[in-house]
C-alpha cells in the first residue's frame, strides 16, 4: 500500500494505535496474550526496516493525566480521537487543534 501511494504521488501514514487493555492493563484480567507494547515495538521495526512511514500513538495515549477511552467501552471518547486525529494530520502535514477545542461534559456511553 505505501508503493503504491508513493507510485501515486500520495502520502501513506500506517497508523498504530493502542487499544485500552495495552494502556490500562491493571484494570484488565490477565489472558496470557502477548504483550501488546511489545508486539507493538516489532511491528515498528518491521515498518521502519521497509521504509513505510507510522504513527505510534502509544507514547501519546499514555503522556496524558487523563484516560481517553469510554469507561465501559473499549472506543476512545471524544477527547482521544482528537488528540489522534491532531497526532495522524500533523504527521500528514495537515496540522488541526481539535484536542485544544473546549470539549463539553456529556452523558457516559451506554
Amino acid at each position: 500500500m505505501a508503493n503504491y501511494c508513493r507510485e501515486q504521488n500520495k502520502k501513506f501514514l500506517f497508523v498504530i494505535t493502542p487499544n485500552k487493555n495495552s494502556l490500562y492493563a491493571e484494570n484488565m484480567p490477565n489472558t496470557g496474550i502477548s504483550n501488546p507494547r511489545q508486539d507493538a515495538q516489532r511491528l515498528h521495526k518491521a515498518l521502519s526496516d521497509r521504509q513505510v512511514a507510522y504513527l505510534d500513538l502509544f507514547a501519546l495515549f499514555d503522556g496524558q493525566a487523563e484516560t481517553l477511552y469510554f469507561a465501559h467501552d473499549s472506543h476512545w471518547n471524544s477527547k482521544g480521537a482528537a488528540l489522534a486525529a491532531d497526532a495522524i494530520n500533523d504527521a500528514l502535514g495537515k496540522p488541526s487543534h481539535y484536542f485544544r477545542d473546549p470539549f463539553s461534559t456529556t452523558a457516559p456511553h451506554q
